[in-house]
Order: C-alpha cells, then structure tokens, then sequence
C-alpha cells in the first residue's frame, strides 16, 4: 500500500470517529434524516475530486448489481440515519463500545453474506477489538 493510501485511510477513520461526537451534539436539535444527509454530503463532497480525477469503472457490476444495490441502500441510507438517531438516545461510552463492535460485525457479514476472503490478520483483529469491548463492558 503506497504512503497516499495509507494517509488516506488514517484521514477517513479520524474523520469517521470525529463524526460522532459531533452527530450526537447536533442529533437533539436537527432531526436524524436531515443530519445524516449531511454527513453524507460531507463525505460526498470530500471524494469528488479523487472521482472526477479518476472515474470508477463499472465493468464488473452488472453481475452483482442487487447486492451492491443492497449494500448501497442499507450502508448509504438506512444505516446512517440509524446511527445518528441511536446516538441521540445513547451516552459516549455505550455509543463508543458498539461503533466498535460494528467493525467486527462487518467483518462477520462480508466473509457469511458476501463470501469475501479474510485473511488471518482480519480475523484476528476483529476478535481483539471483540475482546477488548467485552472487557469495557
């Protein structure tokens, strides 16, 4: 992975973890569907230039159209206004602890749903970040 891929990916998790304790904040005074749009826009706006500079090709969708389609409702709709009204009704720690718990939860999804293929390390990591949570609950 070059030095620019990894700097991307540390920029996207700082910002991913700034998201929400500053959606929680807002959450009580703008309602959950107009917040999450926002954060969406947010995202939107920060990945134009890379897509205008370098166009995804769509060569490889047409066979899996309806679970990319799935993952693009539930992922990119449903999920981030689920997230901002929970983390209107939950407290830092306990919303922390289960936006952690969500990673290895996705792990689990994209080896049983989508069948990808995870390496030793993903499992591992995953199961730390399963056993560190355990521990602060």
């Amino acid at each position: 992975m070059s030095r620019v891929g990894i700097m991307r990916c540390l920029l996207a998790a700082v910002l991913f973890g700034a998201s929400a304790p500053l959606s929680s904040r807002l959450a009580g005074s703008i309602p959950a569907f107009t917040l999450a749009g926002l954060l969406y826009l947010g995202a939107a706006l920060a990945v134009t230039p890379v897509v205008v500079r370098r166009p995804p090709s769509l060569w490889g969708l047409r066979a899996e159209w309806r679970p990319a389609m799935g993952a693009v409702v539930m992922g990119g709709a449903v999920g981030p206004v689920l997230l901002v009204a929970g983390l209107a009704r939950t407290d830092a720690a306990t919303a922390s602890i289960l936006l952690n718990a969500e990673l290895a939860a996705t792990v689990v999804l994209a080896a049983l749903v989508f069948r990808e293929h995870l390496g030793r390390w993903m499992w591992w990591s995953a199961g730390l970040v399963t056993v560190a949570g355990a521990m602060l609950t």
